[in-house]
């Protein structure tokens, strides 16, 4: 599937606020406060634009933060346990 990259960098993805070009990488959204790197807020909304040609709703933050996490299994330091 094909999506249109235009103006990714240049929208806030959390507000959908078109900021403009982001200077030295960043990106700074006046109406909700957002600072992030242009790349990542280009990656979040190209992945907002398939999900919408898919018709499938992403997952608010609000439901996102009432996800119940998996907790990992301890990692073991090899290097102690092999001693």
């Amino acid at each position: 599937m094909l999506v249109d990259e235009a103006c990714t960098t240049q929208t806030c993805s959390r507000c959908g606020e078109r900021v403009g070009r982001p200077s030295n990488k960043g990106l700074g959204c006046p109406e909700c406060g957002l600072v992030m790197h242009a790349n990542h807020i280009s990656a979040i909304n190209i992945k907002k634009r398939g999900l919408d040609k898919l018709d499938i709703d992403p997952m608010s933050e609000s439901e996102a933060s009432l996800a119940t996490p998996k907790i990992p299994e301890p990692i073991i330091n090899y290097a102690k346990a092999t001693q």
